[in-house]
């Protein structure tokens, strides 16, 4: 155990130390991909320490995998309540809100977040998938530059901002972007699929049967990228 942690243990009461311990645990059941173990042992933190924000929220994160959003916001909200500065927390609580198509109130939550956290890249992402729920392409395209701004190397980005492009049926500056993340990774398959949605969409038939190709390369079982793949030939005929 670090020192600072240590440190934090010995100034806690049986009860808090008690709690601590079972979210520890609640933590190493998820890591090891065991949510139901996980689940009851985070509950019983809660039970236990319910001032311990940290368990609240991964108490909440519990819940929103196993699709309990309601739950899931009560324990995150809970968790704010203690500590109000977790951006963390208020990026969970905007995707829980995003999941229940709130997206106001989500886009209000990732909002926060990034201002506890500017360097917070998951969260720009989000957020700009919450500006894409509310048609706001210009919003989603302006957060996904400041994102690569601070991370001008990530692949991710570039697919998402290709995917804002696409939806705006400007395949043009799609196609782009869409290269800029396979030149950083290649194994990216939703960003071929991306692109040869593009290519199709601008005659280029040729270009979209090899970017489906690519696709099915790296995720053979991509259902979309096979129907497609089979409408291309039928199309090339």
């Amino acid at each position: 155990m670090p020192e600072n942690d240590s440190i934090y243990m010995s100034n806690l009461n049986k009860k808090q130390t008690l709690g601590c311990l079972f979210n520890n645990l609640g933590n190493s059941y998820n890591d090891a991909g065991n949510t139901e173990s996980a689940m009851q042992v985070l509950e019983r933190a809660v039970e236990i320490n319910p001032l311990l924000s940290e368990s609240r929220t991964n108490l909440g994160n519990i819940y929103q995998k196993k699709g309990r959003i309601d739950d899931a916001i009560y324990q995150y909200r809970s968790a704010l309540k203690i500590n109000l500065n977790d951006s963390k927390t208020h990026n969970n609580l905007g995707n829980a809100y995003t999941k229940k198509e709130w997206f106001n109130d989500a886009i209000s939550e990732y909002e926060i977040s990034l201002k506890l956290d500017p360097n917070f890249i998951e969260c720009y992402k989000n957020l700009a998938n919450a500006y894409l729920k509310k048609e706001l392409y210009q919003q989603a395209i302006s957060i996904l530059n400041q994102a690569l701004y601070i991370d001008p190397r990530n692949a991710g980005l570039y697919c998402q901002l290709g995917d804002v492009y696409s939806l705006q049926n400007d395949f043009e500056n799609a196609v782009p972007q869409y290269k800029k993340a396979l030149a950083l990774n290649m194994g990216l398959a939703e960003a071929n699929f991306g692109m040869a949605v593009c290519y199709s969409k601008l005659g280029l038939i040729n270009e979209e049967i090899q970017a489906y190709k690519r696709a099915l390369a790296i995720e053979p079982n991509m259902a979309g990228a096979l129907v497609n793949l089979g409408n291309a030939y039928l199309r090339n005929i």
